[in-house]
């Protein structure tokens, strides 16, 4: 491996300013295995999937720390194969209540995103923000199971299932 300077903001800017070291703000690494590069941010934690499959971000140009370089090189362009996939379900209880269920399908840094924040926040504040947010929307929404993780870390892949009951006069 070698390390590689980048700018985490301004990246795309740094083939039109003055050479100085104060231009990076950021380490990453260079990798090379089997006659193929790869780019790892060291940074990331809990990143699924594999080296062929990490997430890295569009930091644009970097400057590898090695004798053999001697100037910045362009770095690969974020590519999302997958977007989010959402699939929402409303059941009709009575006239009075319905059933919702949320199903979203996180990828790649998305899938990154959400486990940081699983790590950080804790599942039990990412279901009271989601259900604070659907009682705005619906009013007096419940919880009707606790919300699932499904966590495919070999795919880099994190399914979300929250399900709520609802007064279905706000659904009109």
């Amino acid at each position: 491996s070698k390390p590689l300077l980048v700018h985490t903001s301004r990246g795309k800017r740094l083939p039109e300013v003055l050479p100085t070291p104060l231009v990076f703000d950021h380490l990453v690494l260079q990798l090379e295995i089997d006659g193929t590069t790869y780019y790892v941010d060291p940074t990331f934690s809990l990143q699924g999937g594999s080296l062929q499959t990490n997430f890295f971000p569009a930091y644009e140009w970097g400057l590898l720390l090695s004798n053999d370089s001697k100037e910045l090189i362009p770095l690969p362009k974020i590519a999302f194969k997958n977007p989010t996939e959402i699939d929402t379900f409303f059941t009709l209880e009575s006239e009075d209540t319905a059933h919702l269920r949320i199903k979203s399908v996180f990828h790649e840094s998305k899938a990154d995103r959400l486990r940081r924040s699983l790590e950080w926040n804790g599942l039990k504040k990412i279901e009271e923000q989601s259900l604070s947010t659907m009682q705005e929307v619906y009013g007096a929404v419940t919880l009707d199971a606790p919300t699932e993780i499904l966590d495919d870390r070999e795919n880099n892949v994190v399914t979300l299932i929250e399900s709520y009951h609802l007064p279905t006069q706000k659904l009109a």
